[in-house]
């Protein structure tokens, strides 16, 4: 079976045109993946966070230039709070149609 939407470039793409120090959400709590791409392109100013700490209490009182959601990331009800907040808070909110 071939997944076809894998290796198309998407997540390389997003993690290109993330602001500076952005925070990446990635899609899931399997982190070698994301940390090496982001190394591989030259991001390591990214701080890649499994999607499981999209939460308003790791948000609440943390700075960072913007949250990149990785396209494949599952969206629940705790983590569509926790981006309210951030954007309420004045800090962009990237996800992969709007870069």
């Amino acid at each position: 079976m071939h997944d076809w939407d894998r290796q198309s470039g998407k997540t390389t793409k997003q993690m290109t045109d993330a602001p500076e120090n952005a925070v990446f959400i990635w899609c899931n709590g399997h982190m070698a993946y994301p940390e090496l791409l982001a190394r591989a392109i030259g991001r390591d100013d990214l701080a890649i966070w499994p999607l499981h700490r999209l939460s308003a209490r790791n948000l609440r009182g943390r700075k960072f230039s913007a949250l990149v959601l990785d396209h494949a990331a599952y969206i629940s009800e705790e983590a569509s709070e926790a981006i309210a907040m951030t954007v309420h808070l004045g800090t962009p909110v990237m996800e992969f149609n709007a870069i």
